[in-house]
């Protein structure tokens, strides 16, 4: 395996950790209910209406939504240079047909297999291409945009740890050479590493050498220090929003304390990319940053002077709302944090 496919499979295993709290359980192993999926030499398979798709990073929310059959997510990342191309999404689209009409009707009416409904997400650390938007827009697949600043440490931290891995195992080379660690090598490490995040026993002890296994410990205590933990909001628009807390614990407790609160929404230009922030309308006792693709953040708010009064409007109906879903894993308790936001509620770059 390469560098870049291999930094792609950590990054998906480190997201999975940080989005935990949004209410999704991690898929290890085979349901017992469930016969679609498989666990094979390169992980968990899942069946679709014509193909079995390996998939490597799944989960299941912990509540069933309401008129609706219990909702998957798979989770899929990219870390890379370039922006992510319509080919990533266009894979999206294929498997998420192939596994949502996968549903036989069997003439034995007793005999009925648990359904579910799929949903994917791509995270991209260099953006989306706008046929990538348009075709993610058009078949619903959410897109995270991790280009913002506030990730350049957990891109560093993976790319130096990639670099470590290979140099331990005997490999060396610059990005893009034709070097491949060894899948077993690879799928060792990368169970060590999502059984450690996640506290998964029995643990594989010994699968993977000492020295291995300290550098996977030294990122996973820079991923618990540093990040905590990334929240998915969803907004009136129908958008997901991969929003990152100045400081978690104080918007959690913010959170709970007022479940439904107005905000403001301010954005800036910062290094070409748009980035936008959330605070409370009445104080700044928390900030959430989060980045849209160009595509999208053009379709919504305009930022042309002669259109800022259609722009605010735009910016009030996919805004109006924002929902978080969060779970306590302390007490095992589900909470919805709902973020309003009204056109009088808007910072210009100026203002600030």
């Amino acid at each position: 395996m390469q560098k870049g496919q291999f930094k792609g499979y950590i990054l998906e295993e480190v997201l999975a950790y940080l989005i935990r709290t949004s209410g999704y359980k991690l898929i290890t192993k085979p349901p017992l209910n469930d016969p679609d999926i498989t666990e094979r030499k390169n992980g968990l398979n899942l069946r679709g209406r014509g193909a079995d798709h390996q998939i490597d990073v799944l989960g299941e929310l912990n509540w069933i939504p309401v008129f609706d059959f219990p909702l998957r997510l798979l989770v899929e990342a990219k870390f890379r240079n370039e922006k992510t191309g319509i080919d990533v999404i266009r894979s999206e689209v294929g498997i998420l047909a192939d596994v949502n009409q996968n549903y036989i009707v069997h003439a034995r009416r007793d005999k009925v297999k648990p359904r579910y409904r799929y949903a994917s997400t791509v995270f991209s650390t260099s953006g989306f291409s706008t046929p990538a938007v348009d075709m993610a827009v058009a078949h619903q697949i959410q897109l995270a945009d991790l280009s913002l600043k506030e990730y350049d440490g957990l891109k560093r931290k993976i790319n130096n740890f990639t670099d470590l891995i290979y140099e331990e195992n005997g490999y060396s080379g610059a990005e893009g050479s034709e070097i491949n660690l060894d899948s077993q090598i690879v799928k060792k490490i990368r169970t060590y590493l999502r059984s450690t995040l996640n506290n998964i026993y029995p643990h594989p002890d010994g699968a993977i050498s000492k020295k291995v296994m300290k550098t996977v410990d030294n990122l996973i205590t820079f991923v618990k220090d540093d990040y905590k933990e990334l929240f998915i909001g969803m907004s009136q628009g129908g958008f997901m929003l991969l929003l990152k807390a100045e400081n978690p614990d104080v918007f959690v407790k913010y959170a709970k304390e007022n479940p439904t609160h107005n905000i403001k929404i301010h954005w800036r230009t910062v290094g070409g990319g748009k980035e936008w922030e959330i605070t409370p309308m009445d104080d700044t006792s928390y900030k959430l940053i989060f980045k849209l693709p160009d595509k999208l953040h053009n379709l919504i708010y305009k930022i042309a002077e002669d259109k800022f009064e259609s722009a605010i409007n735009e910016k009030e109906r996919h805004f109006s709302k924002i929902s978080i879903t969060y779970h306590d894993e302390r007490d095992d308790r589900d909470y919805i944090f709902n973020l309003k936001f009204k056109r009088e509620n808007l910072e210009r770059e100026e203002d600030k």
